[in-house]
């Protein structure tokens, strides 16, 4: 039910259940009163029908009747004279030969009740003359000092005659009355109830978030002060909103670009609000309001309960390693966490660590070796020539040795060098491959290994030549060395859709599956007396790896053990810009 009606119900219901109450006092008490005044009359017509018949009540019954008859003739009353026993010794109701036929009256109430005090009333319909009678009964002694009762009955028509006309009152004025009333509830409605009305509307919809519509201006004071109110409430509610969205806003996108991961909780440690980094880091999917992050747990707890900031380093279900630093809110209603993956970065430091200690061990051997050599020589090998000479010949191998090194190394690090961008010419990858051939031809036919060469049309590509160069030479030196005696190499260079693929494939002995995930790492040799045997350097994979992504490229190594290996090289025609990793 809509709030005006609920109004003008409220102000018609209170007069119409007035007028209700007053109907229903009136109509029983009314009744009730007019029931005891025809009661009290009809009581003063029997003491006079009494007073009448007194002389009559001696004689004969037939003349009783007469009596009786003659003083109601024309009336509506009716006179009865009942004896003792109940026997209707006249009535004026009937005449003398119908008189025997009326049922005895022992039990009728009002003469049982004449007869033990003395007066008796009733109220009932009448099967002899088929109306509703008043009766009121006394007793009275005849002069032979016998006691009979006279009753004396009236039509009930004053009561009857009232409620009608007190029903057709009340309903014309309950009429009239609902007419005004609701003539006067609609003229309130129309200046009170509907903008009243309006007015709530306009609440409901302001509190449901509806803050950019305007409520109407009403003409009553009170209500357009109301109005007004509202209306300057729900601008600075849009205002306040509309900053708070945009915070919000500006918040979501620094949280989306930060590469560490955000969270803030309240104060009992459960989530509010995450940032994409932090799913990342800690696997979050779905709503996060409410969730507790377990590897949190503890450092959440401790910095909650003493307000103090904390950091760790924590291990997260993906098994990467998280340093993370809680800070409570000044307000003590939470905290916020910021963490970071450190996993590339331990790592890093781990290639670090072990760079130096391989680049001092490559070092150290070859330095060693130079130094033996120069002190045999220093005291005294130069005296004996050929040995002088086979010294000289050690001394300059391992130097070669140490200069290959180190042209790896400064190759490594142009190639890793991110700031450092490749100087990119159109390069024939055909051309460049044929080159490097060349060079290693030598070599293969001093080990005894064939070496096939096909190479397809290919266009040219936007790329850096001398890398490419270290890549293609990288790729067939350790196909070459590491291969058999009465072995084979076979380079294939062909276009695939928008790239261009170099294969390698070799008969050599193969490399075993332990070994290839690690086998692009700076110095990790598979064979680590072999390679130093051959002269590696532990960086020609490292090398043809960055290279390849250097050039948004990637390199694939596939190896069966005792039958050979293939290395594949995937080069875009674009010319790649990827970074080395």
């Amino acid at each position: 039910m809509r709030f005006a009606r609920k109004l003008r119900l409220a102000f018609l219901a209170p007069p119409l259940v007035a007028l209700a109450v007053l109907f229903v006092l009136l109509w029983g008490l009314l009744s009730e009163v007019l029931t005891v005044d025809a009661r009290e009359r009809l009581g003063d017509s029997l003491a006079i029908v009494a007073h009448v018949l007194r002389p009559a009540l001696g004689e004969s019954e037939r003349a009783l009747q007469e009596q009786v008859e003659a003083l109601v003739s024309g009336g509506e009353v009716r006179i009865t004279v009942i004896g003792s026993d109940g026997r209707v010794l006249a009535d004026s109701g009937r005449d003398w030969e119908g008189l025997g036929s009326v049922e005895n009256h022992a039990d009728r109430p009002e003469v049982q009740a004449a007869l033990r005090r003395g007066e008796g009333f009733a109220t009932r319909r009448s099967t002899t003359v088929d109306r509703d009678l008043l009766y009121v009964a006394r007793p009275v002694t005849t002069a032979g000092g016998a006691t009979l009762v006279l009753r004396v009955a009236a039509p009930v028509t004053g009561p009857a005659t009232l409620r009608s006309s007190l029903g057709r009152g009340a309903f014309l004025a309950g009429l009239f009355a609902l007419a005004v009333l609701t003539a006067v509830s609609f003229w309130i409605e129309r200046r009170l109830f509907r903008p009243l009305e309006e007015l709530v509307d306009g609440a409901n919809r302001m509190a449901l978030g509806s803050y950019s519509s305007r409520l109407s201006l009403p003409k009553e004071d009170e209500l357009l002060a109301l109005a007004r109110s509202l209306n300057r409430l729900s601008e600075r509610v849009q205002e306040q909103i509309l900053a708070v969205e945009a915070e919000r806003s500006r918040l979501e996108v620094v949280g989306e670009s930060m590469s560490e991961g955000v969270l803030v909780t309240d104060r009992e440690g459960r989530a509010t609000m995450v940032n994409p980094a932090f799913r990342r880091l800690f696997r979050v999917r779905g709503p996060v309001e409410g969730l507790s992050i377990i590897e949190l747990d503890d450092m959440l707890r401790v910095t909650l309960e003493t307000g103090q900031s904390g950091d760790k380093e924590l291990q997260t279900l993906g098994k990467r390693t998280v340093a993370a630093g809680v800070t409570p809110l000044k307000d003590q209603s939470g905290a916020v966490v910021a963490a970071r993956d450190v996993s590339d970065l331990l790592v890093l430091a781990e290639v670090r660590r072990d760079l130096v200690a391989n680049v001092s061990h490559e070092l150290k051997t070859p330095l060693a070796a130079i130094r033996g050599y120069a002190e045999t020589l220093h005291d005294g090998a130069l005296e004996d020539p050929p040995a002088a000479k086979r010294f000289v010949r050690r001394i300059m191998e391992q130097c070669r040795r140490l200069q290959a090194l180190l042209e790896d190394l400064l190759t490594l690090s142009r190639l890793e060098r991110r700031e450092e961008s490749l100087e990119r010419i159109p390069t024939d990858l055909g051309a460049v491959l044929q080159r490097s051939a060349e060079v290693i031809e030598p070599i293969a036919r001093e080990r005894q290994v064939e070496l096939q060469v096909d190479v397809d049309p290919v266009p040219p590509i936007e790329a850096d030549a001398e890398g490419l160069e270290k890549l293609c030479l990288n790729l067939l030196d350790n196909a070459v060395k590491y291969n058999r005696p009465g072995g084979r190499v076979h380079v294939r260079l062909s276009r695939r859709s928008d790239e261009l693929v170099l294969e390698v494939d070799d008969t050599g002995r193969g490399i075993p599956e332990a070994a290839l995930p690690r086998l692009f790492e700076r110095f990790y040799r598979v064979d680590r007396g072999r390679s130093r045997d051959e002269g590696g350097t532990g960086l020609g994979l490292a090398i043809v790896k960055h290279a390849a992504q250097r050039h948004g490229g990637t390199v694939e190594v596939e190896s069966r053990l005792g039958e050979g290996s293939t290395f594949r090289v995937r080069l875009p025609l674009t010319g790649g810009g990827g970074e080395s990793t």
